[in-house]
């Protein structure tokens, strides 16, 4: 049975055996037929190589957009880290009630770390578990406003560009920056302290510091020391992690404090999937 093709000029059907179009008049040869049929697989084949490309770019675009968001967040980090490491000036009520009574310690040349249990200002909040502090220090016969980078101890650095991490990282600055709080060095951490660049440090505020619209500790008493990590966790900004000399505490952090958080879906617990 002989099987019907299309016109080259109409593009209707018609028998080859006829020698025209039935639809157009048209005289219609084999090499008009095979013309037609060529073209037709011309226009198929252009269409699949536009397709490629289009799909090729969008593909390239994606690519080039992973590699630039990489780009400007590590960017991003460096600066961090940079800023973590050189604090140009300082908003420590000490200095700033005699500006001309102290020199600012901006390159970190004084070698001598904050004592435990006694006061430093957060100068500044860096991440969700790391901060900036200025403390005073004497030392021949000069008084010099100085800083440190402090990990907080016994709480998991989430990272930097994550749901957790940010809310974790904006609750830490409404619970302590720019105001005093108290360091405690964790037991074995001494051997550590010199071999990285933050100190490794428990973090405690008076109660009578904190704003209570972020947590309210108007029932204890003014002068009441209270864990920064701890609080953290219980309210659902922290993650609970194990450093060096510190398992027992971190396990109880993990075991009740967390434990009450995800349950109850405080914090990012219940804001972030």
């Amino acid at each position: 049975m002989e099987k019907p093709k299309n016109c080259p000029k109409c593009g209707q059907k018609f028998k080859p055996s006829n020698k025209f179009c039935i639809s157009c008049g048209s005289t219609v040869t084999v090499g008009d037929i095979s013309m037609g049929e060529n073209k037709s697989f011309s226009t198929l084949v252009k269409i699949i190589i536009i397709v490629v490309v289009i799909i090729a770019i969008a593909f390239g675009f994606l690519v080039a957009k992973d590699v630039i968001n990489n780009l400007i967040e590590k960017q991003r980090i460096a600066d961090e880290d940079r800023n973590a490491n050189n604090v140009p000036s300082t908003t420590n009520p000490v200095y700033l009630s005699n500006p001309n009574g102290f020199i600012i310690d901006s390159e970190k040349q004084i070698s001598n770390d904050p004592d435990d249990n006694k006061s430093v200002w957060v100068e500044k909040v860096v991440d969700n578990n790391t901060i900036i502090v200025s403390y005073l220090i004497i030392k021949g016969n000069e008084n010099f406003i100085t800083f440190r980078t402090i990990e907080i101890t016994g709480i998991y650095d989430i990272g930097s560009n994550d749901c957790r991490s940010r809310l974790a990282t904006d609750f830490l600055k409404r619970f302590i920056e720019h105001k005093y709080v108290y360091l405690a060095t964790p037991e074995d951490y001494k051997s550590v302290d010199k071999l990285k660049p933050r100190l490794l440090r428990y973090v405690s505020i008076l109660s009578s510091d904190v704003d209570p619209l972020v947590l309210d500790f108007s029932k204890l008493k003014s002068d009441e020391q209270i864990s920064v990590e701890k609080n953290l966790v219980y309210a659902g900004y922290a993650v609970a992690n194990y450093h060096i000399g510190d398992f027992n505490y971190a396990l109880g952090l993990q075991n009740n404090e967390q434990e009450v958080a995800r349950a109850a879906k405080r914090g990012f617990w219940g804001t972030c999937k």
